[in-house]
């Protein structure tokens, strides 16, 4: 299926002693790889208590602070307005992979209890979430609580105990995650594949997004020194507009780039060729554009498999922002094992 498979939460980090009087921030997070669609969460109410089970009074004379929002409709505001009808429409804190709403008071709140209702109309959910409370003394987020979410479901989350300082504070931005493992390359007992793609994911790009291509080329050779086959039609997840189009990244031209978007309703980027008769590749080269963060750590090489209809792991590696960089692939496509599916699972 194009759409990832929901990745299942972290185990909870243990909550710190109480040893501080509280915090004066305190938020709801949640993380790309854990939300429903890219790039957006809803949430229609969010609500911090005193008592361990949300049945008190809430707390609401702080001010609403988040990551980002759509629009100035749908600030982080209303999900502290008391009105399910309206909602924080979130997005990503600039330059990180986090979304996060929550308030700032004026003096420290040890909260018990936090409630929260999130969006699932048109796939605005999350399905992982923590609460955390910012520590002065190290300028970091401490993990309070954390737990797995039902996609648009009204949840109540008992925090332990209040804030204090963490033996390992939590960096509000997740380090790049490494690539899984090369997939073994299925055995040659075919006459190729008419389709081949370079393929990311939004874990590995540099900024959430984006990823500019200047140039990908496929070789018969396994040292791309050969002849490059440019009689396929350029094939892609995505771009950004009309004059960044697949067909940028064939023309032998690095001032021109693809501008590459995402596959609907998934997290993967993609960008290849499409040939009238199957075609065995032994190397693929790429030069990516690292201006304004668009790059990416990690991409594979896959070949389509008719038959089954998914798309195979021809080869796979890491990959330094902006790099020019050539991929041999140890052999030509043929059937998979087991087939690996166009989504790769998150690590």
């Amino acid at each position: 299926s194009p759409t990832a498979p929901t990745p299942t939460g972290p185990a909870p980090t243990p909550t710190p002693p109480t040893t501080s009087d509280g915090s004066r921030k305190w938020r709801l997070w949640s993380q790309e790889q854990y939300l429903e669609m890219t790039e957006k969460w809803g949430l229609k109410e969010l609500e911090f208590y005193r008592d361990s089970e949300c049945s008190g009074t809430k707390i609401t004379n702080g001010v609403p602070i988040d990551s980002g929002q759509a629009s100035e409709t749908t600030g982080p505001e209303k999900a502290f307005d008391g009105d399910e009808s309206t909602k924080w429409g979130g997005r990503f804190e600039d330059f990180t992979d986090e979304m996060w709403i929550g308030m700032e008071f004026e003096s420290p709140e040890k909260f018990l209890c936090a409630y929260f209702f999130d969006d699932n109309k048109k796939f605005k959910s999350t399905s992982f979430v923590k609460i955390q409370a910012y520590n002065d003394d190290s300028g970091t987020w401490i993990d309070m609580a954390s737990a797995d979410h039902e996609f648009g479901a009204k949840q109540t989350i008992e925090i332990k105990s209040g804030p204090g300082p963490a033996p390992t504070p939590t960096s509000p931005t997740a380090p790049t995650p490494t690539g899984p493992a090369p997939t073994p390359t299925p055995p040659t007992t075919s006459d190729g594949s008419r389709k081949w793609r370079l393929w990311s994911q939004e874990q590995y790009l540099e900024m959430t997004e984006k990823w500019g291509l200047k140039e990908l080329e496929f070789y018969r050779d396994s040292e791309c020194s050969g002849t490059k086959i440019t009689n396929g039609v350029p094939i892609d997840s995505g771009q950004a507009s009309e004059t960044t189009g697949p067909e940028k990244a064939f023309d032998g031209d690095e001032s021109t780039k693809w501008g590459g978007r995402f596959e609907d309703f998934t997290d993967e980027m993609w960008i290849g060729m499409e040939f009238e008769s199957p075609e065995k590749f032994l190397c693929a080269y790429f030069f990516d554009d690292n201006k304004k963060f668009k790059s990416t750590s990690f991409v594979k090489i896959q070949a389509y498999n008719d038959d089954s209809g998914t798309w195979i792991d021809m080869a796979s590696a890491d990959h330094e922002f902006g790099a020019k960089q050539t991929i041999e692939i140890k052999s030509g496509p043929g059937p998979a094992p087991t087939p690996t599916s166009p989504t790769a699972p998150t690590p």
